[in-house]
């Protein structure tokens, strides 16, 4: 268990260069592990955003790429679809995963205006965020090898745009957020693919990735109520083991 400005700490210095690894010291094995936005920037070298998702009506702004990495292997995804892309070496697209598990909620593609008020510039914010909130959203990914993937997934908890009755226009929370700015979707659902099967289906996620490595997976959980400034957060290391 780790405080809240330890915690802070450790992302802080997970993130300072993603494109090294990083390892909690203290915990586990102290493997060395790749974090979250190491594997989003891969993932965007290796795909543009889908045109259909960059044509959509307010997906633009939704959108986040998900990624991860394994030692030849890029898997790249879109929050919005449950989607998620292979690559191998070379860039090159080797296979997909398309089939989403029972639990996910596909939100509809908005048409054009479907969230503004009446004919005027304001936006419905009870309407968007019901929208958000209906549907699911793909928040995280985890390569512990070249062949098995976790990727977790959790209704909508974005940031919706509002309008005071003074004219400031402020963002807030369809709801309030349970921790740090990458971690404001909670992961409610976890699946394992093996080479593309679907071997732990709607498993309930343990908390959200904070980082991951050749057969392991570091999960974070808050304690208690996350929103206070002495908030503390349990760290859980999972060493994975496949035939595979």
């Amino acid at each position: 268990m780790v405080a809240d400005t330890t915690f802070r700490r450790l992302l802080d210095e997970r993130d300072r260069d993603p494109s090294r690894p990083w390892r909690v010291m203290g915990l586990g094995s102290q493997a060395w592990l790749w974090s979250p936005l190491h594997g989003r920037q891969a993932a965007d070298g290796a795909s543009p955003l889908p045109r259909d998702i960059g044509e959509t009506p307010y997906w633009t702004s939704w959108a986040r790429v998900r990624g991860a990495v394994a030692s030849s292997t890029v898997f790249y995804a879109v929050n919005l679809v449950y989607l998620i892309r292979v690559y191998g070496p070379g860039g090159v697209l080797v296979d997909s995963i398309d089939v989403a598990p029972e639990s996910w909620r596909q939100a509809h593609r908005p048409r054009v205006g479907e969230f503004v008020i009446g004919d005027g510039p304001g936006q419905d914010r009870a309407k968007m965020c019901a929208y958000l909130r209906d549907a699911t959203f793909i928040t995280g990914l985890a390569a512990v090898s070249d062949t098995v993937l976790v990727v977790t997934h959790g209704h909508g908890r974005h940031l919706a745009n509002w309008r005071q009755s003074g004219g400031d226009t402020r963002n807030s929370y369809c709801d309030e957020p349970w921790s740090l700015a990458e971690l404001t979707n909670r992961s409610e659902y976890a699946n394992v693919f093996v080479r593309g099967v679907n071997v732990v289906r709607d498993a309930p996620a343990p908390g959200e990735i904070l980082g991951y490595a050749n057969g392991r997976i570091v999960v974070v959980r808050p304690v208690g109520d996350a929103a206070r400034d002495d908030s503390s957060y349990t760290l859980v290391e999972y060493s994975v083991v496949s035939p595979y």
